[in-house]
């Protein structure tokens, strides 16, 4: 199965049912930032989500659907996606051969 075609139709469906946009992810490397450019999604959590699971998710956070060409790293990196920036609260990947990230969804809150 060729998962590069997977995540080039991952994208063209973003693309066509969602409302992307241009988005960076400034990635933390040994003390440095690297930035990476892709595309995304911006949903907010539904109202029954926030302040459930222990308060995992706070009002205010979002997720974040989204292609780059690293994963982005929970409490460390930061997305710019609609001319804001969120911390990664949480990232999680699809990946149907441990290898190819096909997509990655984002926990991520506003940051200060």
């Amino acid at each position: 199965m060729n998962y590069l075609k997977m995540k080039a139709l991952a994208r063209n469906l973003l693309t066509k049912f969602g409302n992307v946009q241009d988005c960076w992810l400034y990635h933390q490397v040994n003390k440095s930032t690297v930035t990476y450019r892709g595309i995304g999604v911006k949903l907010n959590y539904d109202s029954e989500a926030i302040g459930s699971n222990s308060n995992i998710i706070k009002a205010g956070d979002a997720k974040v659907l989204c292609q780059f060409d690293v994963m982005p790293v929970e409490n460390t990196d930061v997305i710019e996606i609609g001319g804001e920036r969120f911390n990664v609260v949480s990232s999680g990947d699809t990946s149907p051969d441990n290898i190819t990230k096909i997509l990655f969804t984002c926990q991520v809150r506003r940051a200060r």
